[in-house]
């Protein structure tokens, strides 16, 4: 009774943004779950699920979910001030596309930090991008990386990238935030000074091959 493709995005909307840190737990009660002879589920939050076939979907989907197994996809937030931090996330995009690898680019202006987080539990590696700003990284880009954190989602390449005027910190900064969720870097943050020329593009460009190269590596499936 409703669509399929909006259903779906409701249910990992939520999962990814409420369940992910308790995914052990979920793998160890869908056996039990399984093992009952369950004609609807009538969840807390969320849509009823009726009938045999609605309520075997609803379990595949949170084990898929739960497993977090690796994926063959990207994505790139990013928040920009002179749209130098954001050209670089496009060409990185390009990089990263060329080898095969679906990729979404989401500006933390334009997307709330839980429809970025919904894409990403459906990703494999990530870029952060931010311009250096006060000595640091931009407060929404910040906000983002704080939040995903904390829902430990298990992410195999991560990169970083950005742009500054001055004393340039931001590129090491995200790093450190990537770092230090147990995501690996396959290649060396890239920074530009100003307006990024189109040599400075390219490299944005070898940094989304690299993480394409780094995750295929990781998918060998």
């Amino acid at each position: 009774e409703h669509d399929p493709a909006d259903f779906e995005f409701r249910v990992r909307e939520y999962y990814n943004n409420i369940v992910l840190p308790y995914s052990p737990q979920v793998l160890a009660a869908l056996p039990i779950v399984e093992s009952l002879d369950i004609d609807m589920i009538a969840p807390d939050h969320g849509l009823i699920h009726r009938g045999k076939d609605s309520v075997k979907r609803i379990v595949d989907l949170y084990r898929e979910m739960a497993e977090q197994k690796p994926r063959k996809r990207a994505l790139i937030f990013y928040d920009t001030m002179w749209h130098s931090t954001e050209k670089m996330a496009y060409a990185a995009c390009s990089g990263l596309e060329e080898l095969g690898i679906p990729t979404r680019i989401m500006s933390v202006k334009q997307n709330h930090h839980s429809t970025i987080m919904t894409e990403l539990g459906q990703c494999g590696a990530v870029l952060a991008g931010s311009p250096t700003h006060n000595n640091g990284i931009l407060p929404l880009v910040a906000a983002q990386l704080t939040y995903i954190k904390g829902l430990r989602p298990k992410i195999l390449v991560g990169g970083a990238f950005g742009s500054y005027g001055w004393s340039g910190e931001s590129h090491k900064i995200l790093q450190q935030y990537l770092t230090d969720m147990n995501i690996e870097m396959p290649a060396e943050p890239v920074r530009v000074q100003w307006r990024p020329k189109h040599e400075d593009l390219i490299k944005a460009h070898q940094l989304g091959k690299s993480m394409a190269e780094a995750l295929k590596a990781k998918c060998q499936d």
